[in-house]
């Protein structure tokens, strides 16, 4: 029996250690490095009293719109955030905004540490990713400001942050900077992206794919492959080879240039759908394996998310399934036109869990086959759809917050599968304009402007 125990304590280390979640656990963007927006955990309540699920804390915070969500990994709670401060003119005060990383017991909401980034520019006005925690480290990314005149703040950052931060301290371990080159970064804020940390390293996807050695920041690699904005790296393990995953802008005509043995693959009804798309790359060298041609906008932030063997994939208004492989990826199927139409834009990530897809479109939430992409059930009207805003599956259920631009919205508990329809719901103000659920343990995490609130959705006596 202690062997056994033995064997399980060092399966669950090996685990964390990886960068892949601990039992229960939420430690990165849409849940771990394969970025499927599904949770394992206890039961949960099957609905929700009219007013929701029992509120076990709130921490209150200074006022952010950040669109980054909450991380949670072995009883911690971590968020970024940032928020504007007027300075005072006729004290030449400027305007400034500073960022903080702050860790929560996850259980409780007591604050245990906090951490100053300093001034940035992130996401207008907002640091816009998550933090990553993988083997008693965070990691957070972010774009320092750059100052303007007269008191005023410029809307644009010239470098991308970095920084490693002990999990239980908040101390500084390391920070790296690089040059932030795309548009989307350097006049509009950014980056909305999060980290990936797998098998030892951190990969940030801003301008350039970029990966640190986790443990002391020394940067490994750098893809020029990779040039878009907004979106973060995917993980995909076969055997004993990792690749990332990562969508991209960079046309496959200038790849080969560099790489006159790149593999690509396009789907046969649309031979001359364009030039770029997702390219993967071997974790350990950064040298590009293959590009799937799927075409997407640079100001996309749509997470691609691996279930298994299947890529999920927002392209050119399409949701695409790709088979990996090392070497000859498949296409298996593109959702007809019009199904997914105006995501090439914007940002909501799929969730996958049981067989099905759970996609937020405009004016509606749709639940799509995995094994072909057709529709099984839409949930229309009452979900407005939020630009950015991602579904998170637990169990049997799906949960979805929709909040207009005035910060005032509805948590949603909907029944998961091919039958699905809201079976709970509650109102709630003083959301930010991007409120993706964290769920882990059976707690449910949500961004709010003044704070984070925790719910617990566990059933009775689980």
């Amino acid at each position: 029996m202690r062997t056994i125990q033995f064997l399980l304590l060092l399966a669950v280390g090996i685990l964390m250690t990886a960068g892949y979640a601990a039992p229960g656990d939420a430690p990165q963007w849409r849940g771990g490095p394969e970025r499927t927006g599904a949770v394992t955990g206890p039961a949960v309540l099957a609905t929700w009293p009219k007013d929701g699920p029992p509120l076990l804390w709130k921490a209150p915070l200074p006022y952010s719109n950040s669109a980054g969500c909450v991380a949670v990994a072995d009883g911690v709670a971590y968020v970024t955030l940032g928020h504007f401060v007027k300075g005072d003119a006729a004290k030449g005060e400027k305007d400034h905004l500073p960022a903080t990383v702050y860790a929560f017991d996850a259980l409780t909401g007591a604050p245990k540490w906090s951490h100053d980034l300093g001034d940035t520019l992130s996401g207008w006005l907002m640091p816009g990713g998550t933090p990553a925690i993988a083997d008693g480290r965070v990691f957070v990314m972010y774009g320092p400001i750059t100052p303007g005149v007269d008191g005023r703040m410029a809307q644009r950052t010239k470098t991308i942050k970095v920084c490693c931060l002990d999990a239980a301290t908040g101390a500084l371990q390391w920070e790296a900077e690089q040059p932030a080159t795309t548009v989307n970064i350097t006049m509009h804020g950014g980056p909305y992206g999060s980290p990936l940390v797998v098998d030892g390293v951190c990969l940030v996807q801003e301008s350039n794919l970029v990966a640190y050695d986790a443990a002391s920041g020394k940067v490994l690699w750098t893809s020029p492959l990779v040039d878009g904005a907004h979106a973060s790296p995917t993980a995909w393990h076969a055997g004993n080879r990792t690749l990332v995953l990562c969508r991209s802008t960079y046309l496959l005509k200038d790849a080969q240039k560099l790489y006159p043995e790149l593999t690509a693959v396009t789907p046969k009804d649309a031979p001359n759908i364009g030039g770029s798309g997702v390219y993967a790359l071997d974790l350990k060298t950064g040298v590009p394996q293959w590009l799937v041609v799927l075409p997407g906008d640079m100001w996309n932030a749509a997470q691609p998310a691996v279930i298994g063997d299947t890529l999920l994939y927002v392209g050119e208004d399409r949701l695409v399934a790709v088979h990996l492989d090392l070497h000859a990826p498949t296409i298996l199927w593109r959702t007809a036109a019009g199904v997914v139409q105006g995501m090439a834009h914007y940002g909501p990530s799929p969730a996958v869990a049981d067989g099905f897809i759970y996609m937020p479109v405009p004016q509606k939430l749709l639940c799509l086959s995995l094994a072909d992409g057709s529709v099984a059930a839409t949930q229309p009207q009452e979900i407005r759809f939020n630009l950015f805003t991602s579904a998170t599956v637990v169990n049997d259920r799906v949960c979805f917050v929709d909040a207009d631009m005035g910060r005032n919205g509805n948590v949603y508990l909907l029944q998961a599968g091919k039958e699905m329809h809201i079976v709970s719901q509650f109102p709630l103000k003083g959301l930010t304009e991007y409120p993706s659920p964290t769920i882990a343990h059976g707690l449910m995490y949500l961004r709010c402007g003044d704070g984070i609130a925790c719910y617990d959705l566990r059933a009775a006596g689980k």
